[in-house]
C-alpha cells in the first residue's frame, strides 16, 4: 500500500506539472500569476454547474475515449475527498474505447479501467476535457482509439432511419453542451430524482451510437407515462430499477447501498412484482426482470452471454432476495434455501456492438406490452426472432424522439 501510495504521488505530480504547463501556454497572454493560479483560472473555460464533455486520453494516443458530464462546482468532493490539483469531477455516461484506463485509478473501489466507472464520478485533467462542439487541441486525424465493437460501416449505415435523420436536422438545441432536466417520480424508481440529458445523448440516437444511462432512463420514463400510468394492473404488476443507484461501479464500491436500495423496492412489493432492471456491466447493456417473492431471475442479453460472465451482479442479487426472504419471513424448502432461479430468456440478439441499449429497450416495452410476469424461456411467441430488424429498432428511436419533444426536451 506504501508502494501504491507513492508511485500516485508521483502520477498526481507529474499531472500536475503537466497541467500547470499546458494552462500557462493558454492562459499566459491574460495572466501574469503563478503557475498554480492559472491553472485554476483554466477552469474558466467551463461553464459554471453541470456541461456534457468529451473525454480523452493522451497516453498512449491521443484518442477521444467516452463521453459524460463535468461538474465544474466549487468546492466540489469526489467520494468526499478533495479533487486533485488540475482535475475537474466527471460523470461517465458512455465509453468509446473499452480498454482506456482511468486517468487516476479509484482505490475505494479497485475501479482502473473506464468500463467500469459509468454511472460514477471520476477526475479527470482539466486539459483532457472538452465541452460538447468544441475544437480538441489536438488533430481530430490522431485519434485512433476509439473503437466500434468490430462493427462494419455497413452495419452502422443499415441502423439509421431516414425519419429519424429527417428529424435530426431540425433539432435545434440553444447552446452547445445544454443540459435538460427531466423529473422522475418516486413510483419509477422508488425515489424523486430529476435526470440530466444532454445534447449528445440526442446525437447518440440520431446517429445510433452508444446509449447512456440519461436515455436508458428516460425511455423508462417514456414507458411508464405511455404504458402504466392510469393502469392499476400494469402499474401494480411491473416495476424499475434505477442503473443510476446499483451499476457495475457502486457494486465494487458501496454494494451495501446497492443492496438496501434493491431489498427496499423488493418490500415494496404487496403482489408479485416484476423488477425491470438495466445492467450495464462497462460497456454492455442487458436486461435483468426479477420475480424477488418466487426468486426468480430473468436474464436477458442480447449478445448470448452467461450471467456467471457477472458474479458481482449475481451475487447482489442474490444477496438481496435472501435478505428480503428474511425481511418478510419467508419459509423455503430446504432445497431452495441457498439456490436462487435463474434464467436465461433466448431473446433477439443483436449482430453489432452497438445495439444492446435499443435491445435492452425494446425488451422493456415488449415485456410490459406482454403484461405476464413469467418470461417464456424461448421468449414471446409474438415477438420471436434470431434478430431485431431495423424497423423494429427505429420503432424505439421514434418513440424517444416523440417523448423528448413532448416534454420539450427539443424543439423542431
Amino acid at each position: 500500500m506504501e508502494t501504491l501510495q507513492a508511485l500516485q504521488a508521483q502520477v498526481l505530480q507529474l499531472q500536475k506539472d503537466n497541467e500547470r504547463y499546458r494552462c500557462m501556454e493558454k492562459c499566459s497572454s491574460q495572466l501574469k500569476e503563478t503557475s498554480e493560479k492559472a491553472s485554476i483560472n483554466c477552469q474558466n473555460k467551463f461553464p459554471e454547474g453541470i456541461s456534457s464533455c468529451q473525454l480523452y486520453l493522451s497516453s498512449p494516443t491521443y484518442r477521444l475515449v467516452g463521453k459524460g458530464k463535468v461538474h465544474n462546482t466549487s468546492g466540489d468532493l469526489l467520494h468526499h475527498r478533495p479533487l486533485p490539483d488540475g482535475h475537474l469531477k466527471v460523470s461517465v455516461d458512455v465509453v468509446l474505447d473499452k480498454d482506456a484506463l482511468l486517468p487516476i485509478p479509484d482505490i475505494v473501489s479497485e475501479t482502473t479501467l473506464l468500463r467500469d466507472a459509468i454511472g460514477s464520478f471520476v477526475a479527470w485533467p482539466l486539459d483532457l476535457i472538452f465541452i460538447d462542439d468544441e475544437t480538441p487541441t489536438k488533430p481530430a486525424s490522431k485519434d485512433k482509439g476509439i473503437l466500434r465493437h468490430n462493427e462494419s460501416v455497413a452495419s452502422q449505415k443499415e441502423v439509421f432511419a431516414q425519419g429519424s435523420q429527417q428529424l435530426s436536422q431540425k433539432i435545434d438545441m440553444a447552446t452547445a453542451g445544454a443540459i435538460r432536466l427531466l423529473d422522475m417520480e418516486e413510483d419509477i424508481f422508488g425515489y424523486s430524482c430529476t435526470e440530466t440529458i444532454g445534447k449528445e445523448d440526442l446525437e447518440h440516437i440520431f446517429r445510433h451510437q452508444e446509449l447512456g444511462v440519461g436515455v436508458i432512463h428516460t425511455y423508462i420514463r417514456f414507458l411508464y407515462d405511455n404504458f402504466m400510468r392510469g393502469n392499476d394492473q400494469l402499474s401494480n404488476r411491473f416495476r424499475f430499477v434505477s442503473s443510476s443507484l446499483v451499476n457495475k461501479a457502486l457494486i465494487c464500491r458501496e454494494p451495501d447501498s446497492c443492496r438496501e436500495y434493491l431489498v427496499k423496492r423488493f418490500m415494496a412489493s404487496s403482489t408479485n412484482n416484476l423488477y425491470l432492471w438495466p445492467y450495464n456491466s462497462g460497456c454492455h447493456w442487458l436486461l435483468l426482470a426479477i420475480d424477488p417473492l418466487k426468486e426468480v431471475v430473468y436474464f436477458l442479453n442480447s449478445i448470448d452471454g452467461e450471467w456467471t460472465n457477472y458474479p458481482d451482479m449475481k451475487q447482489l442479487v442474490d444477496t438481496s432476495i435472501k435478505v428480503f426472504r428474511s425481511q418478510r419471513q419467508a419459509r423455503v424448502p430446504r432445497t431452495k434455501s441457498s439456490n436462487i432461479t435463474w434464467i436465461k430468456v433466448q431473446c433477439p440478439l443483436q449482430r453489432n456492438g452497438i445495439d444492446c441499449g435499443y435491445f435492452v429497450m425494446r425488451f422493456m416495452r415488449e415485456i410490459i406490452n406482454m403484461n405476464q410476469i413469467e418470461i417464456p424461456i424461448t421468449y414471446f411467441d409474438e415477438y420471436k426472432c434470431a434478430h431485431y430488424t431495423r424497423l423494429q429498432l427505429e420503432q424505439i428511436k421514434e418513440e424517444l424522439c416523440q417523448y423528448f419533444i413532448e416534454k420539450r426536451l427539443i424543439s423542431i
